[in-house]
C-alpha cells in the first residue's frame, strides 16, 4: 500500500472534503485568515491521490469565511464550496477560474459556524444546497446560469448523502 508523506498542510482546520468521481483528487476545504481585516475567506485545497502531492489552491473573496461544504461536478471538471457566510463559489478546475459566486443561503447570525451541505445531481443539471442552521429548506440551482430553480420545504436540512449507483465502491 502506498504511504502519503508529510502532513497535509491546510491553511486552517479543514472544515469540509470530497473526492473526486473518479477518486484521484481530494478536495479539503478550510479557510484562511486575514489579520488586518479580522475575518477569513474561502479556500480549497487539491491534492492528486494518485501522485500523492499537492495539485493548487482555489480561493473565495475575503469575509466568506471557511468551506463548510464543498463538491465536483459528476466529470470533476467544476468543484463547489459554500461558505460559512451562505456564499457558494464555483471554479473551474481546468483553468482555476471562479466562474460564479452567489449568495446560497441568508445567513442571520454570525456568532455561530453555520453548517451547510452542497451536491451535484448525477448528471450535473442540478446543484442542491441545504443548511442545518437556516430554515432555507433544500434549495436546487441550474447549474448552466445559477439561477435558483426552488426550494423544497422550510426547515433546515441536517443532512444529504448521493451515491450513484452505476458507480460501484471498491475497497
Amino acid at each position: 500500500a502506498a504511504m502519503y508523506q508529510g502532513p497535509i498542510l491546510a491553511d486552517a482546520d479543514v472544515t469540509s472534503l470530497s473526492f473526486s468521481h473518479d477518486g484521484t483528487v481530494l478536495a479539503l476545504g478550510s479557510g484562511i485568515w486575514h489579520d488586518e481585516a479580522m475575518e477569513s475567506s474561502v479556500s480549497v485545497q487539491l491534492w492528486s491521490l494518485t501522485m500523492q502531492h499537492f495539485q493548487f489552491k482555489l480561493e473565495g473573496d475575503a469575509g466568506s469565511g471557511c468551506a463548510q461544504a464543498v463538491a465536483f461536478s459528476p466529470v470533476s471538471e467544476r468543484l463547489v464550496a459554500v461558505a460559512e457566510s451562505g456564499k457558494c463559489f464555483v471554479w473551474n478546475l481546468l483553468n482555476r477560474e471562479c466562474l460564479q459566486f452567489f449568495a446560497a443561503h441568508a445567513v442571520s447570525c454570525k456568532d455561530i459556524v453555520h453548517r451547510f451541505f452542497v451536491l451535484f445531481s448525477p448528471n450535473g443539471a442540478l446543484l442542491a444546497t441545504g443548511s442545518r442552521d437556516t430554515k432555507d429548506g433544500l434549495r436546487l440551482w441550474c447549474s448552466k446560469t445559477w439561477n435558483l430553480l426552488g426550494a423544497l420545504g422550510d426547515r433546515p436540512i441536517a443532512a444529504a448523502l448521493l451515491y450513484h449507483h452505476s458507480q460501484a465502491a471498491t475497497c
